[in-house]
């Protein structure tokens, strides 16, 4: 018997695969960049003395560049196993979705960057549908966690 996939699961593996690829295009760039950056920041418009760009010049801006890579493809395997349906998809992307929101939830309280903050709120707003949603008693039957508690 074919289990019939609940209707918000497909928009929510194809949105995070498009943004997966922002991560991981993102990601490769920075790394490129990186050397680049650091010899001409202010060509690009960047303050050579803030934090962040100390930060991002420094090799732990190889680790981040790095992890946004990472990151990326773990949630583009994520969410092609959501759009397969495996149980193993909605752990990974309940996780990841925590870690994003409490991502967002960081740079709201650090960043004092207008733009990044409404990106922060907004994507913090998004993990927590995304949560809601597969925390549904029909999106989980369709991943296999049941409630065997109530099922008995």
């Amino acid at each position: 018997m074919r289990r019939e996939r609940p209707s918000g699961v497909t928009p929510i593996g194809v949105l995070d695969i498009a943004g997966d690829s922002s991560f991981i295009i993102g990601g490769i760039v920075l790394f490129i960049g990186i050397p680049t950056l650091a010899n001409s920041s202010q060509e690009y418009g960047i303050e050579p003395n803030s934090f962040a760009w100390q930060l991002l010049k420094s090799s732990l801006g190889y680790v981040i560049a790095s992890g946004l890579t990472t990151l990326g493809i773990v949630n583009a395997g994520a969410s092609i196993g959501l759009l397969m349906g495996k149980h193993w998809a909605w752990n990974l992307t309940m996780v990841l979705a925590f870690i994003s929101a409490a991502v967002d939830i960081i740079i709201v309280v650090l960043d004092a960057n207008v733009s990044s903050l409404i990106s922060a709120i907004i994507g913090c707003i998004i993990d927590g549908i995304i949560l809601y949603y597969l925390c549904r008693p029909n999106v989980k039957s369709y991943f296999g966690r049941t409630n065997r508690a109530r099922d008995t």
